[in-house]
């Protein structure tokens, strides 16, 4: 990226974090019935900033905060609507909202990148289906080692945390 665009990068991914944070705070408290939660706070405010990166340096100010504003709102609809589906119909369990904060708003700036930057068809389309199945293949893979070191033992990975929770326990 030539130095000339970066302040014009840096204010598209400001205005498309922003817009994405009140889309969050919206959709989270309708979806959620007027009880916003904040773990939905917390990851879908920054899926402005990941669908921003696609075309931040070629779209203005007002773009970028449209793209905040979807790209939050998907977030959480994907948070609270989609990722409970998908976890109860694959009985698989997206831990960190990958899913939802990284997949989904990486996928939809890609394809609106399709149609904001001339000649790149081609190889955009190629680089989404790669990008789609390197993650699919690899998230599949470590579910899989996880799986098999979490069924060795106990049942459970050990962690730290969990150690410690059960040494305080012991001297109780």
């Amino acid at each position: 990226m030539p130095s000339a665009d970066l302040p014009r990068t840096a204010i598209a991914t400001v205005l498309a974090l922003c817009g994405s944070t009140l889309a969050t705070f919206v959709a989270s408290t309708l979806l959620r019935k007027g009880r916003p939660s904040f773990a939905d706070m917390a990851n879908a405010a920054l899926a402005g900033g990941v669908a921003v990166g696609a075309t931040c340096n070629v779209i203005g100010p007002t773009a970028a905060f449209v793209v905040g504003l979807l790209a939050g709102t998907l977030c959480t609809v994907g948070y609270v609507v989609i990722q409970p589906r998908v976890d109860a119909a694959l009985k698989i369990v997206d831990t960190c909202g990958v899913h939802n904060l990284h997949g989904m708003p990486a996928c939809w700036a890609a394809w609106l990148r399709l149609w904001l930057v001339p000649g790149i068809a081609k190889a955009q389309l190629i680089g989404i289906a790669c990008t789609v199945l390197l993650a699919f293949v690899s998230g599949s893979v470590s579910g899989y080692v996880i799986a098999l070191a979490g069924n060795q033992g106990s049942g459970r990975i050990k962690t730290a945390t969990s150690s410690r929770r059960r040494e305080r326990r012991q001297r109780r």
